[in-house]
């Protein structure tokens, strides 16, 4: 793993301050998903809150593991398709010395929308919920 030879010792040093505060932001809204979810099945009386909540958070939290691949600055512009080339797109961490920054909030494959439905295309897919996020 080069990026230490780089000064990038810590794992918070893949983004740039931007890009830490969306995906803290992100975060912090799953977060407070859960929380909504307990209470809405608090009120209602809903003794099957507890499982729906951490399927929901799961899914949440698996798109945004999928955006963040997107959105550090160890990644760069892939410019046959025009998007951004994921942080893992190889088997090794490269340098990149300027990288492409994604939008997180776009419609395009770097949006965590677009993050949230190619999780949900998966579950829509027969035995997706068992095989096709193992």
């Amino acid at each position: 793993m080069t990026p230490p030879l780089y000064g990038m010792t810590t794992f918070d040093r893949l983004f740039s301050p931007r890009q830490l505060l969306a995906l803290t932001t992100f975060s912090d809204l799953i977060r407070a998903v859960r929380r909504q979810i307990l209470d809405d099945a608090a009120r209602s009386g809903d003794r099957d809150s507890e499982a729906y909540m951490r399927a929901i958070v799961t899914y949440l939290a698996l798109a945004l593991d999928k955006a963040a691949n997107v959105w550090s600055s160890l990644t760069s512009w892939k410019s046959d398709d025009g998007v951004v080339r994921g942080t893992f797109a190889r088997q090794a961490l490269a340098i990149v010395w300027v990288y492409a920054e994604a939008n997180p909030f776009g419609t395009t494959s770097e949006g965590f929308e677009r993050a949230v439905a190619s999780v949900s295309e998966v579950l829509d897919e027969p035995g997706g919920s068992q095989a096709g996020l193992c």
